[in-house]
């Protein structure tokens, strides 16, 4: 990345732009969903062709393209968007110009992630992993940002989205080198068993006041495996919007999913 002005400008990290990927950066949005304005799908966030680890969630946030309802710009862009591509969407763009969307996605963490993922990278630390360095990445089951958030949309919304993205993070899980799964919250978990047909067994760990929410449940654990043999480990609340989550709670969940990872039983 160059910074040039009040702009930065992503400079291409790689030659290697897969097929599938490049038909997502395609692929139209459900008919009626209310996507953020101009933005582009989000096929990941850091680069998932390098990382060994990823974790999971629902959906971008629409942070991620807007500051007060406005366009992100110059120096607050996080990711490109069909203004910054020139484009009036990308179904029909020319390659360079998906290229370009996709190296906004994989080398976002080296402009300016948002504060969302600070909670999940000290996770990922414990797991002697990053997003900063490349061997971790987060996806999303759906890749669109809405506008209002997920839980604010209309049932059928969401399940619109879901069909119509979810195939694509199970492309990836199978053409990717990912490892571990880390799934953040009961909402992700029960949507992946849903999509791929897999049953996430609980954890059992002895109570402990920092695993107690102020406010709220106790943080409960759940792993298994993929069928394309990545290990799933996860929690049971959503660590950034969840109420009373403390950096106490962080550290425990950080603590408990890196026993779980290491247990001999589950190489």
């Amino acid at each position: 990345m160059v910074k040039d002005g009040a702009r930065f400008v992503v400079v291409a990290i790689s030659n290697d732009l897969p097929d599938y990927v490049e038909a997502r950066f395609r692929q139209e949005p459900p008919v009626g969903a209310r996507i953020v304005p101009g933005s582009i799908p989000v096929v990941a966030f850091g680069d998932m062709r390098k990382a060994r680890v990823a974790t999971l969630a629902i959906n971008p946030s629409y942070g991620e393209f807007l500051k007060k309802d406005c366009e992100r710009d110059g120096a607050e862009r996080r990711l490109e968007t069909l203004r910054s591509l020139s484009c009036k969407d990308l179904t029909k763009a020319p390659h360079e110009t998906i290229r370009r969307a996709f190296d906004s996605c994989s080398s976002y963490f080296g402009r300016k992630p948002y504060t969302y993922f600070a909670k999940l990278e000290t996770v990922l630390k414990r797991l002697k992993a990053s997003f900063y360095d490349g061997s971790a990445c987060h996806l999303d089951l759906v890749q669109w940002a809405t506008k209002p958030r997920w839980i604010k949309l209309e049932p059928q919304e969401r399940e619109n989205l879901l069909q119509s993205d979810v195939p694509f993070l199970k492309a990836q899980l199978a053409h990717e080198h990912l490892r571990l799964i880390v799934i953040n919250g009961s909402g992700v978990r029960e949507q992946f068993e849903r999509f791929f047909g897999v049953r996430l067994r609980d954890v059992q760990f002895p109570p402990h006041p920092s695993l107690d929410v102020s406010g709220g449940a106790s943080i409960k654990f759940f792993q298994g495996r993929t069928t394309c043999d990545q290990h799933v480990v996860g929690w049971n609340i959503n660590l950034q919007s969840s109420f009373g989550v403390s950096t106490e709670n962080v550290k425990a969940v950080a603590l408990h999913v890196a026993r779980i990872v290491v247990s001999p039983d589950l190489r």
